[in-house]
């Protein structure tokens, strides 16, 4: 009785055994997240629209029947929040990565020049200088085929269709699973003219004209019901009357000095301005004691009435907005202003002059103007539904969601509230 006894717990021993085992095979744990993983879709193309909101395809004066027909038969968010500063290509850079500025590295539309104690000219453009994984390296990894478009940080990267070939080509062609597109006509056109203009409603029709012809070569191609669209504008725009100049102040105090042309010959500290956003520098950024004074002189100018400035953003708050981290703090321009680099002339102008921007972007993004835009519509995807909120960073780990694989790494998450299963 006892042999049977100790039989039988041997045997149940040995079957607990193999049912662990059984749980801890990589291959059944593959097997069952793949089973989890299945692709909503085969197609994704993601559509980049600077500058437009959802407040402008829901304007019954504007001729916008493809984006309005997009958003009735998909799922659109209220409200798309970008990233810090929300410029336009560290805020693509987000989309591709899921993750934030301090995180993929692309922190402004282009780099600091430390010698010159200055932002660069040419703006950031190539994929290798992106720090995180990009949601075409996970295209690649799971064995798809993805090109791209005029989509900033692009460039050299590993594609397997790209340089000056059109979309409706590809699409009918060479059928990529991930497309990326990117219209600049809107942004160009709120910059130059401002919001509002006849300038800016024109080049709003000219996108949804130029979203129909990619929607046809779609349908051409067979793909009609086996695409996904996500259009995502990656923040709004804010009408710009005055400029500030943190850097006649840093002048004027001692911290940097400039020749004749206001170009910088040397500097202890310096501004990196972002349009409604600027960064303050310091040449030893480790120096906290001289951060301490500048936040104090910056302060007591946001503390005057008519200030320039409405927020001063200190090294700890910017860093759980995922900002720059080589910032010693940030100056958030007040309604109305944006900030420039220039070190001589007056702090604030009167009035900007008529040659520059209407609008800006690069303000916080928990500013109401700067509020992207977001409609999904599809295979996938809800119809007829909308959802409150969603990030930037949400972007990526939807897309790979759609295709039936996961980003290695994101700060985001997958907009469930629009998935149709």
């Amino acid at each position: 009785m006892k042999n049977l006894k100790s039989v039988r717990y041997l045997v149940s021993l040995l079957s607990l055994s193999l049912c662990i085992l059984a749980q801890s095979d990589p291959t059944k744990r593959e097997k069952k997240l793949k089973e989890k993983l299945l692709p909503l879709t085969s197609h994704v193309i993601l559509i980049s629209i600077d500058g437009l909101r959802i407040e402008d395809i829901n304007n019954p004066k504007l001729k916008l029947p493809t984006l309005k027909a997009l958003r009735d038969r998909g799922s659109f968010a209220l409200n798309l929040e970008s990233i810090y500063p929300s410029q336009s290509i560290p805020a693509h850079a987000t989309i591709v990565t899921g993750m934030l500025p301090a995180d993929h590295g692309i922190t402004a539309d282009a780099p600091f020049d430390e010698k010159k104690g200055q932002t660069s000219a040419e703006k950031y453009h190539l994929a290798s200088e992106l720090k995180a994984d990009t949601i075409w390296q996970a295209v690649r990894r799971a064995g798809l085929k993805m090109a791209a478009i005029n989509f900033p940080l692009t460039a050299a990267a590993e594609l397997d269709f790209a340089g000056q070939t059109s979309a409706v080509e590809l699409i009918e062609k060479n059928h990529p699973q991930l497309l990326l597109l990117k219209f600049d006509e809107i942004a160009n056109s709120l910059q130059r003219f401002g919001l509002g203009s006849i300038e800016a409603a024109t080049a709003m029709e000219k996108v949804d004209a130029a979203l129909k012809i990619i929607l046809d070569a779609v349908e051409r191609a067979g793909l009609k019901n086996e695409t996904t669209f996500l259009l995502v504008s990656s923040h709004g725009y804010a009408p710009v009357e005055q400029e500030f100049r943190p850097n006649v102040i840093l002048a004027r105090k001692g911290f940097l000095t400039a020749d004749t042309t206001g170009n910088i010959t040397s500097w202890i500290a310096a501004t990196r301005a972002s349009g409604g956003a600027a960064a303050i520098y310091l040449r030893d950024q480790y120096n906290e004691e001289l951060a301490k004074v500048l936040t104090d002189i910056f302060a007591d100018l946001h503390k005057k009435e008519g200030s320039p400035i409405w927020r001063v953003i200190n090294k700890k708050d910017a860093a759980k907005l995922g900002a720059d981290p080589r910032a010693a703090l940030f100056l958030e321009a007040a309604p109305g202003f944006v900030i420039s680099e220039r070190v001589s002339g007056k702090k604030i102008t009167d009035k900007l002059d008529s040659a520059l921007e209407r609008a800006g972007s690069g303000y916080l993004p928990s500013r109401s103007e700067m509020r992207g835009m977001l409609i999904v519509a599809g295979k996938g995807i809800k119809p007829n539904s909308k959802i409150e909120y969603a990030q930037l960073v949400d972007i990526a780990p939807t897309i790979a969601r759609l295709l039936g694989f996961e980003l290695k790494a994101s700060r985001g998450h997958i907009i469930s509230g629009i998935l149709a299963q």
